[in-house]
């Protein structure tokens, strides 16, 4: 019983400090700190002039809107350009440097993940996972695009 309360005790003491709120609790509590400045650095435009490849991720509100589909709602990312269709982003998970991209098209037939990594250089490099599903139109051919890439992030 004496264990339990001076947990207790622990957990409550951020609430009984000068100026404490519930939400300096919430602040107390929190184990991990690094995933907002992550989030962050994956945040942006990021494009490949080369393939004509562009993605578009917002991570830390979700508040992207896919062109020419306002009824998908607020989504956290896409990828267009010079690319077949438009790939929206449906999960993401953030591990250290680097994010992991699950990405579907606008008609639901095909999925991608992809790697982003940040580069010590502030670019970041863009890798498939498991093959490559995404094309491009060429002359009257679909073609995969490069499975991996060099992107910058648009400032």
């Amino acid at each position: 019983m004496k264990i339990i309360g001076i947990l207790l005790i622990c957990l409550l003491a951020p609430l009984f400090q000068k100026g404490a709120t519930a939400r300096g609790f919430a602040d107390a509590v929190q184990v991990n700190t690094t995933e907002k400045p992550l989030k962050n650095d994956f945040s942006g435009v990021f494009f490949n002039d080369e393939n004509g490849v562009w993605m578009y991720l917002d991570l830390q509100e979700e508040k992207l809107e896919v062109p020419d589909m306002p009824f998908l709602g607020h989504v956290a990312g896409y990828m267009n350009g010079k690319i077949y269709g438009v790939w929206i982003l449906i999960k993401y998970e953030i591990k250290r440097n680097k994010v992991i991209l699950r990405f579907t098209n606008d008609i639901g037939a095909d999925s991608q993940t992809i790697s982003l990594t940040r580069n010590e250089d502030g670019s970041y490099w863009y890798e498939a996972i498991n093959g490559n599903m995404i094309k491009r139109v060429e002359g009257r051919k679909l073609v995969k695009i490069t499975g991996s890439m060099l992107m910058k992030k648009k400032q």
